[in-house]
């Protein structure tokens, strides 16, 4: 290190944009113990990225447990995962702007990966479309008749329709970037839910914000709402879905003679 040797790389600098939640160099074995440790609770409780390097003499010497002197650390190991969800109130202003709603639209992100059965629940009881960003893609089924698939700039047409035309929009788990193909700015009313407070409002203007674990905020939520017996805007959606379906499996295939 600081020899100018070949590749040598600053590999603090090179990680700390990726790995901003916790990256640590080792030094002596006896560090290496509590530096996992930490990396390892920091990336499944924050769900972030963390990074230990270990420089390659470090990776050949024998491992000592730190010593019981002034200057070392005594870690160990152990998450268990809270259960966050917002206040009563909160959950019941969010209801209030979903019962309202006409023209529901949801968009789930990696933070609903967990809740598969709740947003299912939540959207045939609003007769909601669901749109997914692309890291919540295994969030749904891509056969459910009122799923329009992806978002953005390589998003389906029906997840167009559903963010241009809806009234509506309750956004899950998501940091969807492209504010674009999100409604307009005083088209809908909005709800969002997520772990991260500096996620929510992002994107998006929204009217409730809701910090919470997304399967554990749904469940409480599901009982405040009410089922919409008018299902005009879900036979929408479902037709738009069922167009697209049509052209693509009716379109003629190309033969190539060769």
């Amino acid at each position: 290190m600081g020899g100018h040797y070949q590749q040598e790389l600053d590999l603090l600098s090179m990680f700390k944009d990726v790995a901003g939640a916790f990256v640590q160099q080792a030094s002596p074995p006896e560090q290496v113990r509590h530096l996992l440790d930490r990396a390892v609770r920091t990336a499944v409780g924050e769900r972030r990225v963390t990074a230990v390097i270990l420089p390659n003499d470090l990776q050949d010497l024998p491992y000592n447990e730190p010593p019981r002197a002034h200057g070392t650390v005594h870690s160990g190991i152990g998450y268990s995962k809270p259960r966050v969800l917002p206040f009563d109130e909160d959950l019941q202003r969010a209801a209030e702007v979903l019962n309202a709603g006409h023209k529901v639209a949801i968009l789930v992100g990696a933070g609903a990966l967990q809740a598969t059965e709740q947003v299912i629940a939540i959207a045939e009881k609003l007769g909601a479309g669901v749109a997914k960003a692309l890291l919540g893609k295994a969030v749904l089924p891509d056969d459910l008749p009122w799923v329009t698939g992806s978002i953005g700039l390589l998003g389906t047409e029906p997840s167009y329709q559903l963010m241009s035309d809806c009234d509506t929009l309750l956004m899950i788990g998501s940091g969807f970037p492209y504010s674009e193909f999100l409604p307009r700015e005083g088209q809908a009313r909005g709800v969002q839910i997520d772990l991260q407070p500096d996620m929510l409002s992002l994107r998006c203007p929204m009217e409730v914000n809701l910090v919470g674990d997304a399967s554990e905020t749904l469940r409480a939520l599901l009982p405040l709402l009410e089922h919409k017996t008018d299902r005009r805007w879900r036979d929408k959606v479902e037709t738009w879905r069922a167009l697209v379906k049509q052209e693509v499996i009716g379109t003629p295939a190309i033969r190539l003679n060769v």
